[in-house]
């Protein structure tokens, strides 16, 4: 047997696993006050990309700065991105979202990646209030579309919505198969079922890199 970094069995050593989740927590509670205004493009070419960034319950825009800093450098996109206080459900967020992009350029071409209930958020928008021709796709990360018992810890219309098989997350599921915009879904190995609802895609990721893809369902 070998021990150190990968344990006893050659797996990762548990006290290396928190103490990454302790470093994770600490750097997000680093930029919690940032980009608390909504966050827009200064200027977009005709056709180029906007990735709009939503993130989950509990965080702030700030949050997904380091995301929004590698799409600008490595994929030469731009971005923009909304603040929202833990309580208003769905449907308010998904209608805060179509006002932001309401504000962006009649020819940008538009990708939401939204973050646990972030990702829900813009598959509502997309699928329940008639989305926006401009946008190409939307991509979750760890969106839990079949609910997630953590929601007994929020009070209001978010708790509600994000409870296992709550009605908005059923009819979510089940509008899916018809609406035109693709959707991928990004989550850890162990998670594959918890996010796959809306997906046609389902990534997996370990370690940080892509170990798999599961099928997409859609009820």
């Amino acid at each position: 047997m070998v021990f150190g970094k990968s344990g006893a069995t050659g797996r990762r050593s548990p006290w290396r696993v928190v103490g990454r989740e302790v470093l994770a927590l600490a750097r997000q509670a680093m930029l919690l006050h940032r980009d608390l205004p909504e966050q827009l493009p200064a200027s977009i070419e005709a056709g180029e990309h906007v990735v709009v960034l939503l993130h989950g319950l509990f965080a702030t825009a700030g949050v997904l700065r380091p995301l929004r800093r590698e799409l600008e450098e490595r994929a030469s996109a731009k971005t923009a991105s909304m603040s929202y206080a833990p309580g208003p459900g769905v449907a308010e967020l998904a209608r805060r979202l179509g006002a932001l992009i309401a504000r962006l350029p009649i020819d940008a071409r538009i990708h939401l990646v939204g973050h646990s209930m972030g990702g829900i958020v813009s598959r509502w928008f997309v699928q329940e209030q008639g989305g926006d021709p401009r946008i190409v796709q939307t991509i979750a990360l760890a969106a839990p579309f079949y609910g997630t018992r953590h929601a007994r810890l929020m009070f209001g219309p978010a708790g509600r919505d994000i409870a296992p098989e709550s009605p908005l997350l059923r009819r979510l599921r089940r509008s899916a198969a018809w609406c035109g915009v693709p959707h991928i879904s990004l989550a850890a190995t162990h998670d594959a079922d918890f996010v796959r609802g809306c997906a046609d895609r389902v990534l997996l990721l370990q370690a940080g890199r892509i170990a798999g893809e599961a099928p997409g369902v859609a009820e």
